[in-house]
């Protein structure tokens, strides 16, 4: 018997009638229909759209381009993503047909669906590029006649290093060992109890993941793991590196005697190439950490993410739990509400800029473009202004010193002995007018 060729797309029925659905290229295409459309209807509307793509239509030219992508798999994915949008949006259509009117349109549509200014250049960039890429830098590209949407001004990012301990020291504290025996029975005792999860997970200060591998019998007492996104966060704070070089970092890359370490090259961006930087002691003591958990090699930034946020909350928590400090936590709450773990970069290098000029911002953080340098500046004080402060307050600056005077304008000196103020002379005149003949 002959088997049957498995057709792609399918239905599912809504309250408002049929919708129609199949993924092409990895871009889900739907459509409604009424409810009660006939079969034949919807299955042609399939079957035009997964017509292979013509040569020259956009989403030809993305496969195209996205091959080019294939010594970058991260850059590809995120560009497959982004460009997932314009094919949805400009489906079947030749390539050199769209219009610098129409990508505005388009542009327009994502900030109402209320997209960030950020994402939307994102997606700008990555169209800009296969343009460039397929048809060279001279050829003509309507992108170049769709604005950029303005980004709103970046904000301090940098976090106290105190916080940044709170933070971190829960991590130690939340270990698989944190649970003794007694401890890990209560909670099975209590689930079996009808008790919820979550709530037993919130009452111990351990994730819902930890109590459904109680519950199963799977966790055991005192079976402490190497806290190993602590020891990357630990470094990324206290020495600038980025996260992705964090993960290329390798056991010959660090002097422990010389007290530096080779930060490998960098592709972000423009790039960076590869530079020897120097190591604060906390710095050197946050890689000793590193290596002792054995934390080298490359690591999900997004597990880091979450696990960075749970370590917040139960920081937050706990200074909400006590008395004296529930004020200070309920405020700090709010304060870190959107922190994230790239933010301890921030921090390190706002503390660099502290006691530096951009410049050596610059070489820390590894940008190729000075003005990506600016924005972990925000947060701090640069070293010549506050030498410029310390040099007026040292002269006596304020408003005791009669010598702080400034401009054209001459201060009004205090009157002597047996002279009138300018207050009493003009009345004296006043009277002396009222008391002439021609007044009188």
């Amino acid at each position: 018997m002959a088997r049957r060729r498995r057709e792609r797309g399918n239905v599912r029925r809504k309250r408002s009638g049929l919708q129609a659905y199949v993924r092409v290229a990895g871009v889900l295409y739907s459509k409604m229909f009424p409810a009660d459309t006939p079969r034949e209807t919807w299955r042609a509307w399939i079957d035009a759209t997964v017509d292979e793509p013509a040569a020259g239509t956009l989403a030809a030219d993305v496969e195209v381009y996205l091959a080019t992508l294939a010594d970058r798999p991260k850059r590809e994915a995120e560009r497959r993503v982004q460009l997932a949008y314009w094919i949805a949006r400009f489906p079947k259509r030749p390539r050199r047909s769209i219009t610098a009117v129409e990508i505005r349109i388009g542009v327009a549509d994502l900030l109402n669906t209320g997209r960030a200014a950020s994402t939307v250049r994102h997606y700008l960039t990555a169209l800009h590029h296969l343009w460039s890429t397929l048809d060279g830098r001279a050829a003509p590209n309507p992108l170049r006649d769709v604005p950029r949407p303005r980004q709103p001004a970046p904000l301090p990012r940098a976090i106290p290093y105190p916080v940044i301990e709170g933070i971190l020291a829960e991590f130690a504290t939340h270990r698989h060992g944190k649970l003794d025996a007694a401890a890990l029975e209560q909670i099975r005792t209590r689930c079996a109890a009808g008790e919820p999860q979550r709530a037993l997970a919130r009452a111990f200060g351990v994730t819902d993941a930890a109590v459904s591998k109680i519950i199963r019998g799977a966790r055991k007492a005192g079976d402490p793991t190497p806290a190993k996104t602590a020891a990357r966060l630990r470094v990324l704070a206290y020495t600038g590196i980025p996260p992705a070089q964090i993960g290329a970092l390798q056991r010959a890359d660090i002097d422990w005697q010389g007290g530096t370490v080779l930060v490998r090259p960098r592709r972000k961006g423009a790039g960076a190439p590869p530079r020897r930087h120097p190591l604060t002691a906390a710095g050197l003591a946050a890689l000793e950490a590193f290596a002792a958990v054995d934390a080298f090699g490359p690591f999900n930034t997004s597990s880091a993410h979450h696990a960075f946020r749970r370590a917040v909350d139960r920081y937050c928590r706990r200074l909400e739990d006590d008395p004296a400090t529930h004020e200070a936590g309920v405020a700090l709450r709010v304060q870190l509400a959107d922190v994230r773990p790239y933010d301890l970069r921030h921090s390190f290098l706002t503390a660099v800029y502290a006691v530096a000029d951009r410049s050596i911002v610059q070489a820390f953080g590894s940008h190729a473009d000075p003005r990506t340098s600016d924005r972990y500046t925000l947060a701090g004080v640069a070293p010549a202004m506050r030498a410029a402060v310390e040099a007026l307050n040292a002269a006596g600056f304020g408003p005791g010193n009669p010598g702080n005077e400034t401009g054209n304008i001459a201060a009004p000196q205090p009157s002597t002995t047996g002279q009138k103020r300018p207050s009493e002379v003009h009345a004296d005149s006043s009277m002396m007018m009222s008391e002439s003949p021609e007044n009188v």
